[in-house]
């Protein structure tokens, strides 16, 4: 017998509501809150995590002392300590003592295998990296993991059969896994741009699919930031958040394959975050904001620190540490 198809607000409720599993961190309360004295009736609340990813530098349990001592209490994590996860719940119970040992929740995982492939052999490794993943996912008690399309921008067409191919094998485990997986278009796959992907996402109709937000990939994907924010609306389930230039301001690296974005602090960049927040204050967005600042690898600690305060000084009581 079908199972009932699920309401994704409904859904995200029952995670905010604290019916996840045990040791998962469920996704923000949206509006349960009594509002701080200097803010105002109504408005969003965000709660704030980053990207391992940016502290490997640091080896074992030091990335993550390094991380909370930025002044961040929620991570999300890197594919690598997902894989790391699935090997057995021993080793998922590993990580979640040296995160708690350090004073952080994993709010998040990022994980992205080339499931949009056009060589079917590596489509098919894919899958099974997915599968692994996926085991990890569980292992961790993770509820919301973000991802990429992935393909190439050269054949679109190609890349969204593919795509659609792959998320037919991988959804029902998503599904069966109870987890939220948002998808987000990356300069160089299949679609760069926001509203196709939007139109593919909401084709599936499923609780389980959302959209994820890059902000260091504003400048591919529409005119408007605001247009992209409320063409989202509540499919929007993820934020990273990162500053870049407009492209004709970066070099290019023959061959990389990646359109030129960076993903630099914010206040460095070009990026208008008080345009961003406007937007999503009038979608009543109300979820995880990841900081993914990859292009500071060489000074994680300093970097982190410096997002937190421009992010705090821009929100206020609004943002959750």
């Amino acid at each position: 017998m079908m199972k009932p198809p699920i309401h994704r607000r409904k859904f995200l409720h029952t995670l905010a509501c604290g019916s996840a599993v045990v040791g998962a961190s469920p996704l923000p309360q949206s509006g349960t809150q009594k509002p701080a004295s200097n803010q105002r009736e109504g408005s969003s609340q965000y709660t704030l995590a980053i990207h391992t990813g940016m502290f490997r530098r640091y080896r074992g349990s030091k990335a993550f002392s390094q991380i909370r001592a930025a002044g961040y209490r929620q991570v999300e994590l890197s594919g690598g300590q997902i894989r790391s996860a699935a090997n057995s719940a021993q080793a998922a119970d590993q990580l979640k003592q040296r995160l708690a040992d350090a004073g952080l929740k994993p709010a998040a995982a990022f994980v992205v295998h080339r499931i949009a492939s056009s060589d079917e052999t590596e489509r098919k490794k894919a899958i099974g990296q997915w599968r692994q993943s996926i085991d990890g996912i569980r292992n961790l008690g993770l509820k919301l993991v973000g991802t990429e399309l992935t393909g190439d921008i050269r054949n679109a067409k190609e890349g969204e059969v593919v795509f659609r191919k792959s998320m037919d094998e991988l959804l029902p485990y998503i599904e069966e896994a109870g987890f939220h997986l948002s998808v987000e278009p990356h300069p160089g796959d299949f679609f760069e741009t926001a509203s196709p992907t939007l139109q593919l996402l909401r084709s599936y109709d499923s609780a389980h699919l959302g959209y994820l937000h890059c902000t260091p990939h504003t400048f591919f994907l529409g005119e408007s930031i605001s247009n992209v924010i409320t063409e989202a609306g509540k499919l929007l389930t993820h934020i990273h958040l990162a500053d870049t230039f407009q492209t004709k301001r970066i070099m290019d690296r023959f061959g990389t394959g990646v359109g030129l974005h960076l993903h630099l602090q914010p206040g460095l960049g070009e990026v208008d975050f008080a345009q961003t927040f406007k937007a999503l204050e009038q979608i009543d967005y109300r979820g995880y904001l990841s900081m993914q600042l990859l292009s500071h690898v060489d000074d994680p600690d300093g970097s982190a620190i410096a997002a937190r305060k421009y992010l705090k000084k821009l929100l206020g009581d609004r943002l959750k540490v």
